[in-house]
């Protein structure tokens, strides 16, 4: 069987979008999930709950005991299967076990989330209220905002490495300076490979500012690199209330990508 080390190092390479984030989930589901995910994309059918554990804290970053998950499976009746082999107790997803995951992916993906903005608490609405959202983002992320500069860079890497983020924009903020932003580039680029940022031609074309992932489009009331000070809104929706708009979004913003100027 593979080591848990390259377990985790193929699951990263995965899309695991269709599956609910674990973090939103409770002990047993989170263990339930690890069966699914390695299962599924991995291959191995089942593992022992030390191995659960690991995964997720390597993975998420979600500390859930050898012990928890040995009592969490105790109380799952049929949704996981027990196996006692020599070297200890395997556990493998049954189909209502499965089920239950389903269920959970299907209630977030109906949940629409407004987050208020008020401008009054600037460290708390950009690293609390702006990071809950976004770490609940799957698959490639597509973000367009006319205006960029520093802090651009500060929002940008709050977003998971383990997603490929497009950041399109043009035209730098007023109060920008461009030598000092093309140095904190070079330093973000050595950083954040999975970041790419493109600077579109026609800056009168653009207007509104939006964030395109697998699971929600987010409508951003103003700028990126100024959330937290002032008032705005951000409106998440999930995808699938909006597939038909999405994908006009989508095609424009494929369209002006090729058009655009890549930063490195």
């Amino acid at each position: 069987m593979l080591l848990e080390k390259e377990i985790i190092n193929k699951l990263k390479r995965k899309n695991l979008s269709k599956y609910p984030d674990p973090i939103e989930l409770l002990p047993l589901a989170q263990a339930l999930w690890v069966l699914a995910v390695v299962k599924d994309n991995v291959g191995i059918k089942r593992i022992k709950a030390k191995s659960i554990s690991y995964i997720l804290s390597e993975l998420k970053e979600l500390d859930l005991k050898e012990k928890a998950i040995i009592n969490a499976f105790a109380r799952a009746k049929n949704r996981v299967k027990c196996y006692k082999e020599k070297d200890g107790v395997y556990y493998e997803i049954m189909a209502p076990g499965r089920r239950e995951l389903e269920l959970k992916q299907k209630k977030r993906d109906m949940t629409k989330t407004i987050i208020f903005i008020t401008g009054e608490k600037p460290w708390t609405d950009r690293n609390e209220k702006f990071m809950a959202l976004i770490s609940s983002l799957t698959g490639e992320v597509s973000i367009l905002d006319p205006y960029y500069g520093i802090d651009s860079f500060h929002i940008l890497s709050k977003f998971s490495k383990n997603n490929v983020i497009k950041f399109l924009t043009s035209q730098l903020g007023k109060d920008e300076d461009k030598i000092k932003i093309e140095k904190e580039l070079a330093r973000f680029k050595k950083e954040f490979k999975n970041i790419e940022i493109a600077i579109y031609p026609k800056f009168y074309e653009l207007h509104d500012r939006y964030i395109i992932s697998d699971n929600y489009f987010i409508i951003v009331g103003h700028g990126l690199k100024d959330i937290g000070d002032k008032e705005c809104f951000l409106i998440a929706l999930p995808t699938k209330e909006v597939a038909d708009l999405i994908k006009i979004v989508k095609e424009k913003f494929k369209e002006r990508w090729k058009k655009s100027q890549k930063l490195t």
